[in-house]
Order: structure tokens, then sequence, then C-alpha cells
């Protein structure tokens, strides 16, 4: 990379293009990741809630992106050789269940269940995004 892109900033450098990498960074993944990302709490937010209003305003899959299509292959090819490390593939997989029993465990609570079918609702794809006040108020009305 140039000293340059280091010196302004990874997107204030007026020569910034995608050609050395790409990253896609989604606030939210999944109706069920979420619910694991709200038990977890807002690092920098504490203050600020990560109810629906949040994934309403930050779940915005209306479009879909084939950008990365091409570079399938080579990313399954790297996935592949980390996941033949034995203790790498071994703390992938405790992750991944981890997360799982996770979501489970949220979901087994009425509450978080409630909150789960509600957040299913809400800008699904190929929708427009909600009017999140009026959302809210209606939520607050039932």
């Amino acid at each position: 990379m140039p000293d340059k892109y280091f010196e302004a900033g990874w997107s204030a450098w007026p020569g910034f293009r995608h050609d050395h990498a790409r990253l896609h960074h989604y606030a939210v993944r999944s109706v069920d990741s979420f619910l694991v990302k709200r038990d977890r709490g807002r690092t920098n937010h504490i203050d600020c809630d990560q109810g629906i209003s949040y994934w309403a305003d930050l779940n915005l899959n209306m479009e879909e992106d084939h950008s990365l299509v091409p570079t399938v292959a080579r990313t399954r090819k790297v996935y592949d050789e980390l996941l033949g490390d034995p203790e790498l593939a071994r703390l992938h997989a405790e992750a991944c269940e981890w997360h799982r029993t996770k979501i489970a465990t949220l979901k087994s609570h009425q509450e978080w269940a409630d909150l789960h079918k509600v957040l299913q609702t809400i800008n699904c794809p190929g929708e427009m995004p909600v009017d999140r006040d009026r959302l809210i108020e209606g939520l607050a009305a039932e």
C-alpha cells in the first residue's frame, strides 16, 4: 500500500480505490445474530438501545451486491487452508457452536422470541425501509 494511503486515512486519500482490498462491513447480519449483538450491548454507546429502531435503521438489505462473487473460489481456497490447521478448525467450530447455543438460549425466553418475530417483519429484502418512528409508536401502543 502506498504510504500516502496510511497517512491520510483509509478513505481520505484521494487515490483511494478497491484495487488492494474491499471490506464489506455489515452492522447487522441476520435476525438471529442480531439477538446476540443486542444481548452483548454496544461497546462505544452503552446508553443507546440496540432494539427495533437500530435494526430498522441498519437492516438495509434492499439491494444485492454481487461484486465479490468472482472471488469466491479464491476465498474458499484460503478458508479451507485456514481450517486445515487443527487448532483454528477447533476454535472456529467452538465459536460457531457457542453462537448457535446463545441464539437458542435467547430465543427460549419469551421477550427475546417476541423481539425476533417483530424484527423479521422489518426491512425485508426488496422492501423500502420502514418509518422507524411510526413503527416504534405503533409497537408502544400494543
